[in-house]
């Protein structure tokens, strides 16, 4: 069993994921570290847990998270491949509670975990059981319905390409397309040759490309799930900090997260999705009602890309 931990400019943070995967109940074969160098300080940090640690480094020179996640998948050589972020701190049976759950779902291949919320005071890590990210429920319309492969989810792509959940959940584990990064496990045969990094190359957040994976494993005949129940689920504290690469706030941030949602109708179909273009259409309506300068930019870039331009002409003709 393989766990990648990709990182960029969290040299504060890595000690505190390395030193919770030292803890493990059940030590993982190995630990891929992606880390794009920032001069930080971050290999020192490695060096010195290579001692208490089977780590692999694989020093990524260009991309972004996509182009990270890729590289962790294909240098890691477990039939399981956990991943968590470098600010976030496993559970001591993380690794365990893993192995144990593709055990018992062998139709598995992908499962995101609980994602509690961690503060630094002074140095010290105060855990707590607040979830890190919002759990809502988006009201169901016509451009949220699922693809068909995922009709049975209760978080799925959509025939927009939008990713949605508009179902509670009434399980601790549930059939789920909203995978997490910062706590996910993957079987290797279900993702293995995604062309993750091809279909982001232009995007600078790789947003809901757990999704994306999600989608490729269920061409691969599998399923994934979210659990959760905290009883018996993968656990991470993810560490509150205002330093987020994905979550900052100004109108280019949310130029690249909205090129991004646009992007995925046409990612998808990439990949051969039953997505509609005119749920895409609605969808893009919707969107463009708030935050409308950015999203606008960032439709027209999505739009005029030779390739999705082609793809609009052919539609129309």
């Amino acid at each position: 069993m393989s766990v990648v931990i990709t990182s960029f400019r969290r040299a504060w943070a890595l000690s505190y994921s390395l030193s919770s995967l030292v803890d493990q109940n059940r030590c993982p074969d190995e630990v891929i570290i992606v880390l794009k160098p920032s001069g930080d300080g971050s290999e020192q940090i490695i060096e010195k847990f290579s001692r208490k640690l089977p780590i692999k480094t694989v020093i990524q020179d260009k991309g972004f998270v996509p182009e990270a996640i890729e590289l962790g998948i294909k240098n890691s050589s477990g039939d399981l491949i956990l991943f968590m972020d470098d600010d976030a701190v496993a559970d001591r049976n993380f690794v365990a509670r893993y192995f144990e759950f593709f055990e018992d779902f062998e139709d598995a291949g992908g499962a995101t975990g609980v994602i509690f919320t961690a503060y630094l005071n002074n140095g010290y890590l105060v855990k707590t059981l607040k979830p890190f990210y919002p759990s809502d429920i988006a009201r169901r319309t016509s451009y949220r319905k699922p693809l068909k492969v995922m009709e049975n989810y209760f978080g799925w792509v959509s025939k927009s390409g939008l990713s949605t959940t508009t179902r509670a959940y009434n399980d601790n584990v549930t059939l789920n397309a909203l995978l997490c990064g910062a706590n996910m496990g993957l079987r290797r045969e279900a993702v293995v040759g995604c062309p993750l990094n091809e279909l982001y190359m232009k995007s600078k957040k790789g947003f809901n490309y757990e999704s994306l994976l999600a989608y490729y494993t269920r061409l691969k005949g599998f399923n994934t799930y979210k659990l959760m129940n905290p009883i018996n689920a993968p656990i991470v504290w993810h560490i509150a900090h205002k330093d987020s690469l994905t979550r900052k706030t100004g109108f280019w941030d949310e130029f690249w997260l909205s090129y991004d949602v646009f992007e995925n109708y046409f990612r998808y179909k990439k990949l051969g999705a039953d997505v509609s273009f005119l749920s895409w259409v609605k969808a893009c309506i919707v969107l463009l009602r708030r935050h409308t300068p950015a999203r606008i930019l960032a439709l027209l870039y999505t739009v005029l890309d030779p390739a999705n331009f082609s793809h609009c002409l052919e539609i129309f003709a």
